[in-house]
């Protein structure tokens, strides 16, 4: 069973573990180290991924792997605090933020 807050290896339909692919939720994530634009040290990082099935996630995993095999870089996809705030502000007042409700 796979809950929210963990991340379970990722098992391919011979019930193989998918060697650097893992699920959280939902969600699948690469598992790769990268060096990010600034940084000096590759870092073992998780990556999610936009895939929904198994062989969409290996698939996308492969290029992932390509890409920074090629030296080509990789950007992060996190916004700044300050962008985040403000959107999560925004979501307040328009009533469509996630969260526990009585």
């Amino acid at each position: 069973m796979n809950t929210a807050q963990s991340f379970t290896p990722v098992l391919d339909s011979r019930k193989r573990k998918v060697s650097n692919l893992w699920q959280r939720g939902d969600i699948f994530y690469a598992r790769l180290k990268i060096t990010y634009p600034g940084e000096e040290v590759p870092k073992m990082r998780r990556v999610p991924l936009k895939a929904k099935t198994v062989p969409e996630a290996t698939k996308e995993l492969r290029e992932l792997q390509v890409k920074r095999d090629k030296g080509q870089t990789m950007t992060r996809t996190h916004s700044n605090l300050e962008e985040y705030g403000q959107k999560y502000i925004d979501r307040l007042f328009t009533g469509t933020a996630s969260g526990p409700r009585p």
